[in-house]
């Protein structure tokens, strides 16, 4: 309870915050693990970002916040949760490996109407 209670209240503060930023204004980095190679690839990827003067923040602040845009190292992630279309946000992925109907983890109808 105690768990919920304190989650429900970092979810309220950060969304109070977030709202002060311009729409689509600040780029979200998520990454799978730290373990895989694609968690280093957004290290560099936000190096850049910073070289480049745009605005990151910590992708575990990401599902608390709307009208910005996130980039997924694994398409994985992104494709599997439906729940992110859902959202009023800009996405983008890395493509690596696969194609739709060749893995059990693709769903040919979410990659058509998500990536076409």
């Amino acid at each position: 309870m105690v768990k919920n209670i304190t989650k429900q209240f970092a979810k309220s503060l950060i969304g109070k915050y977030a709202k002060r930023w311009k729409p689509f204004s600040r780029l979200f980095l998520s990454s799978d693990t730290p373990l895989w190679s694609i968690a280093q690839d957004m290290k560099e990827l936000k190096s850049i970002c910073q070289s480049l003067s745009i605005l990151t923040e910590k992708a575990a602040l990401f599902p608390y916040c709307n009208n910005q845009c996130v980039f997924f190292g694994s398409h994985f992630d992104l494709l599997l949760k439906e729940e992110w279309f859902q959202r009023d946000c800009r996405f983008a992925t890395a493509y690596f490996h696969g194609r739709p109907g060749t893995h059990p983890f693709h769903d040919d109808r979410k990659y058509k109407l998500n990536l076409e």
